[in-house]
């Protein structure tokens, strides 16, 4: 009996000795499969990183957060799921923002841009318009630049309608800060046509639901009439909901709405409400036209109609 229960005992103490060396084997290979993984995982982070700073472009110009989220699911197609791509992503986006490597901006979805030296340049100049008069040039030459061209408009007279003295204009709000009489002949439709497109420009210290009501005041002579407001790309919490109520109310009223960090620059503008086409009395429009444009330019208006 003893001899036996010494075998028995021997047994036990081999068994317990074998499941000990299998479960530190188990262990061990547990240990090389995370190693794997994780090292798996930081190499795709490193790639994603490097994706995501290859999609933003160089030149300072945005772009969507959902556009770089459908790059990196078209370059890791079968190798990640879309819902860790996705996750991942603003994970890797947030940490370079923090970094300071990229920055936030506007855009349906949200958008991001590099910081270069153009774009610090630019925003150096942005906060150089200390005041709403500052913006009135700039903003009038971008006008004629660029938004002419990119909304087609051909023939025009521009003119600054700000800071006219004691100008008659016909009452509160009645005098926008530009106005643009834009001429238009079409293919099948006999002579020609005018569109009055007013812009009431407010300065990124000093806006509210109030500019929306002034543009509104417009459509009284105008055929379509924008707000537009300068803004920075980060918004105080504040500042986000009245904006939120601004394109409401702009909507409601069929005014455009137009942002713009530095109104030297069309890249930093974006149009976020289109404007509508009013159809203002004539007698009203004609007035506004007679009353607020100078006589060079009323000449040239009526050039421009024969």
């Amino acid at each position: 009996m003893s001899k036996s229960r010494v075998v028995y005992n021997g047994k036990c103490k081999d068994t317990n000795l074998q499941k000990s060396a299998i479960l530190e084997d188990l262990k061990e290979q547990n240990n090389q499969i995370t190693d794997t993984l994780i090292s798996d995982n930081e190499k795709d982070k490193q790639e994603l990183t490097k994706l995501i700073m290859n999609s933003v472009p160089d030149n300072g110009k945005k772009i969507g957060n959902t556009a770089i989220i459908r790059k990196l699911q078209e370059n890791f197609n079968g190798r990640l799921e879309s819902s860790i791509i996705e996750s991942e992503y603003w994970v890797i986006r947030n940490s370079l923002i923090e970094q300071g490597i990229i920055q936030k901006a506007r855009g349906k979805g949200g958008s991001v841009f590099k910081l270069t030296k153009t774009t610090e340049k630019m925003e150096e100049n942005s906060a150089s318009y200390n005041k709403e008069s500052g913006l009135y040039k700039p903003f009038m030459d971008t006008l004629e630049k660029k938004f002419t061209k990119d909304q087609s408009i051909l023939e025009y007279v521009l003119q600054l309608t700000a800071m006219q003295g004691a100008r008659q204009t016909g009452g509160k709000w009645t005098r926008p800060d530009l106005s643009m009489v834009a001429i238009s002949k079409y293919t099948y439709l006999p002579g020609k046509y005018i569109d009055v497109i007013t812009f009431e420009i407010k300065h990124l210290n000093n806006f509210d639901i109030t500019g929306v009501y002034e543009a509104a005041a417009h459509t009284s002579f105008a055929n379509k009439s924008y707000l537009s407001i300068q803004t920075s790309d980060e918004l105080e919490e504040s500042e986000t909901a009245t904006f939120d109520r601004i394109k409401v109310e702009c909507r409601r009223f069929g005014i455009g709405l137009i942002v713009f960090n530095n109104p030297a620059e069309y890249d930093t503008w974006e149009i976020l409400v289109d404007a509508e086409r009013h159809n203002p009395d004539y007698a009203a429009t004609d007035f506004f036209i007679g009353s607020q444009f100078d006589e060079k330019k009323r000449v040239n208006i009526i050039s421009m109609l024969k």
